[in-house]
């Protein structure tokens, strides 16, 4: 039973990201501004719709699913959050999962993801199963969250100049809203992302991200039984590299200028057994941000059959799954 209302509480986070995802794309400004922050966690979080596989294949699942920046970093703490077995574990979990995602980017910083999976980790009680009985978990861990959230504006200047919170921590932020809703028996409500963030969701006028030619690289690194790759040889290939270690391969995510060169230099660490590149256009991502596409009145569907997510996008409706 323990376990089934874990399952519920995972698919119900899930839920309340996607239910923001556009938003999330349209804030994304750290560490680059691609505008593709709540798309990529669309994506590598889906294995947690269901866990009735167990957790050892959503586990594998989320390592394979992992895009992007965010999505690696997420997937890194996630493969350890969905190992907790009941209410108990999880803040056991948690703080294994903040070690790992920490541990996964080659330059940490704090006031993204990162900082709402330390949060996290201090409020919940180990061991403590009947803390999520008191109605107000809630509203107790949704206040350190978001606290954390809004402080993220003071310890990221890019933050700052653009005058948004972090789209990666505000993603974190609802996917734990939706959770711990769903795990209290307090599914029903929902949050109002914009009015419990008023002011901190709209791009300053004006404001472009720094230009960042390049790509951006999802490989899979296979390295069997020979020497494995450290982690000053991965951190110097690009920018935004993040490392997650499997059983025998490294799933790696890093910006790069020149791609080909990059799966040279991976080749030479071990076995590339999967490879997607996507080039950074931020300046693009920033200008469809700031032409106010999604103000307003907006659009949501579940209309996956009439309406492809390529024409949503050009019309800035949300497709959910």
């Amino acid at each position: 039973m323990a376990y089934r209302a874990l399952q519920q509480a995972f698919a119900g986070g899930y839920e309340s990201l996607v239910v923001w995802s556009d938003l999330l794309d349209r804030i994304n400004v750290f560490p680059v501004a691609d505008g593709d922050t709540g798309t990529n966690l669309r994506i590598s979080l889906a294995p947690l719709r269901s866990l009735e596989a167990g957790p050892t294949t959503v586990v594998e699942q989320l390592g394979r699913s992992a895009t992007g920046n965010s999505g690696n970093i997420a997937a890194a703490f996630f493969r350890e959050f969905v190992r907790a077995d009941g209410p108990e574990n999880l803040a056991q979990q948690a703080g294994t999962g903040r070690d790992r995602a920490w541990q996964a980017v080659a330059d940490p910083r704090s006031g993204t993801m990162l900082s709402v999976f330390e949060t996290l980790a201090a409020v919940l009680e180990p061991g403590k199963k009947e803390q999520f009985d008191d109605q107000d978990i809630v509203e107790k861990i949704g206040k350190r969250l978001r606290q954390t959230v809004l402080e993220g504006m003071e310890l990221l200047p890019e933050l700052s100049r653009a005058g948004v919170v972090d789209a990666g921590a505000l993603a974190m932020f609802v996917f734990f809203n939706g959770f711990f809703r769903h795990l209290s028996g307090k599914a029903g409500l929902f949050i109002d992302v914009p009015s419990v963030f008023t002011g901190r969701l709209d791009l300053n006028s004006g404001y472009l991200g720094d230009d960042q030619p390049g790509y951006c690289v999802d490989a899979v690194l296979r390295t069997g039984s020979g020497p494995a790759a450290t982690r000053e040889e991965l951190s110097a290939l690009g920018e935004s590299v993040v490392v997650v270690e499997g059983a025998d391969a490294l799933k790696i995510h890093v910006h790069a200028r020149d791609p080909g060169r990059l799966r040279r230099q991976l080749t030479a660490l071990g076995t590339v057994t999967g490879w997607s590149d996507q080039p950074i256009d931020a300046h693009q991502s920033m200008q469809l941000a700031a032409s106010g596409r999604g103000r307003g009145l907006h659009l949501m569907t579940d209309a996956a059959g009439s309406l492809t997510r390529k024409l949503a996008r050009q019309h800035g409706i949300t497709l959910l799954d």
